[in-house]
């Protein structure tokens, strides 16, 4: 993949950047870098308070602080391939291995590092996820799949079991007469 992104500046110190391809996933991407300072006259600042407790070794005066937003094929939006942020101990955190002093060349390192982990992402879509999740519960509950609704049958209205992306189905028999049939109608 190339690195292509357009540039949208919203403030005097925050740009995002929109990067133009998908990943093998099919997502998308958008990177928000904001220049953020110390505050010299604020002893509780960010940067004096990482130094106090040891996260970093010196109060840096500017730094980068980078969000991201990436979308699935779902819709689905989540921050991810963010350096910044990492697991620990259940819950994220920051990951002062990739806090810079705000300088361009520590823009570039930020702004490659976040592609590189975007574009090495590998496996399904959300959308060939769900579908198999949707094939694996209809196959272990014995039950069809319908990509458009069979004559006569209506969608069962208020039927909250059917599974992310489908709806339940059926011919609308009385169970006692042994003719209900019922299935699960793909809602794409």
């Amino acid at each position: 993949m190339k690195k292509d992104y357009i540039i949208e500046q919203t403030a005097e110190t925050v740009w995002f950047y929109k990067f133009t391809d998908v990943n093998e996933k099919g997502e998308k991407l958008i990177l928000e870098l904001s220049l953020c300072e110390d505050w010299k006259k604020d002893k509780n600042s960010l940067p004096k308070l990482w130094k106090k407790e040891g996260y970093i070794d010196r109060v840096l005066e500017t730094y980068w602080s980078i969000q991201t937003y990436v979308e699935d094929t779902e819709g689905n939006s989540y921050g991810m391939y963010n350096p910044q942020s990492k697991r620990e101990n259940g819950r994220n955190v920051i990951n002062f291995d990739w806090m810079f002093e705000a300088t361009e060349e520590n823009k570039e390192k930020l702004i490659n590092e976040v592609y590189r982990l975007f574009s090495a992402a590998k496996g399904e879509t959300a959308t060939e996820e769900k579908h198999r999740k949707i094939r694996e519960y209809a196959k272990e509950h014995n039950i069809d799949i319908y990509k458009t609704i069979p004559k006569g049958w209506k969608e069962l209205n208020g039927a909250l079991t059917a599974p992310m992306g489908t709806v339940w189905v059926s011919n609308m028999e009385l169970f006692k007469s042994g003719n209900l049939k019922r299935g699960i109608l793909l809602a794409d």
